[in-house]
């Protein structure tokens, strides 16, 4: 009888480790993937404050519109990554920064479908989507400078 008590007790408790583990991961942001990652020689810094001026500048500034979409990222919990949202191509992207001592690396890890009011992670691009990604990437590299 004791011995049956004590199995139950340990099954409720594997179940309810499963649980926690399965309600954890619903919440856990996941990885997007990258698509056109590109690296420079420069700073991580430098390369923020690019992506900064140009995230604020004429047609590569997100619309009013965008903001829900833009702070999705930081709600969604993504504030840990380096990025900026901003235009290219007439698209808006999300592109994050990594660096290491003295070389960053820019990709681009989404792009927002307005009319879903959703954003596409870079692991679920199509190969025209792909396509799009580098040339917008190539675009924005040659704006970049670096000190």
């Amino acid at each position: 009888m004791n011995e049956r008590f004590m199995l139950r007790k340990n099954i409720l408790r594997f179940n309810f480790a499963l649980l926690i583990c399965f309600i954890c991961s619903c919440s856990n942001p996941g990885t997007l993937g990258s698509v056109a990652s590109t690296e420079l020689d420069c700073l991580e810094s430098n390369l923020s404050s690019e992506l900064k001026k140009w995230s604020n500048y004429g047609s590569f500034k997100p619309k009013e519109g965008d903001s829900t979409a833009v702070n999705w990222w930081k709600e969604g919990g993504y504030d840990f990554l380096n990025y900026q949202c901003l235009y290219l191509k007439k698209e808006l992207y999300m592109v994050s920064i990594n660096s290491s001592s003295n070389s960053s690396e820019i990709a681009i890890r989404a792009v927002y479908e307005p009319q879903k009011k959703n954003w596409l992670f870079a692991d679920e691009f199509n190969h025209k989507q792909i396509k799009k990604a580098e040339l917008a990437m190539k675009i924005l590299v040659s704006y970049i400078y670096c000190e």
